[in-house]
């Protein structure tokens, strides 16, 4: 008799899925379509709960753990391919005071509105992650130290012309560029 070559089967009962369940919905995520307890409903399951942890809930950017993730990856491709890469170290100046003089709430949308903005015009292959509480990282694979500087100015200024606190004051952030190329990172 030929063995199978499918994966087993898996096994439902005993799992714990009410939490993951309740997670799912607390952040809002589709939950599975596929009848309850299928392989198909629970690799829909398995992957909402990936998401869910590689996502910042604030911000919807993907968080540390992804950065590390794509960082190690993008080290490993520079090391074997050669192309350059770049990672902007980007943190909101004085952000303490947008919470102490505005609230939390303040905050948060300052955050949020930043993480947007990080995001606009970004490449496919660049990704844009928050780090920290007010920390953000761009990777960008195959660009330069002029790119970096370009891509830094045009965020000053989009985020220079935002009132993003109520008594419309600009916010604004510092940044760090290292850059890899051939395995020689500075």
């Amino acid at each position: 008799m030929p063995r199978s070559t499918s994966a087993p089967k898996p096994a439902v009962r005993g799992l714990r899925l009410d939490q993951a369940l309740q997670l799912l919905r607390q952040a809002g995520h589709e939950l599975p379509a596929d009848a309850p307890g299928s392989e198909a409903w629970l690799q829909g399951l398995i992957d909402s709960l990936v998401d869910l942890s590689s996502r910042d809930a604030l911000t919807g950017l993907a968080n540390r753990r992804s950065f590390e993730l794509a960082l190690a990856r993008e080290i490993d491709r520079v090391a074997r391919v050669g192309e350059p890469a770049l990672l902007l170290g980007l943190d909101i100046d004085h952000f303490k005071q947008v919470n102490d003089s505005f609230g939390h709430a303040a905050g948060d949308a300052v955050l949020q509105a930043l993480g947007r903005a990080f995001t606009e015009g970004l490449r496919t292959s660049d990704g844009v992650y928050r780090i920290g509480g007010e920390e953000f990282a761009l990777l960008m694979p195959d660009a330069d130290g002029p790119q970096a500087l370009q891509r830094l100015q045009a965020l000053r200024l989009h985020i220079a012309t935002q009132a993003l606190v109520p008594d419309q004051r600009r916010v604004t952030f510092s940044a760090g560029v290292a850059t890899c190329q051939s395995g020689h990172c500075t």
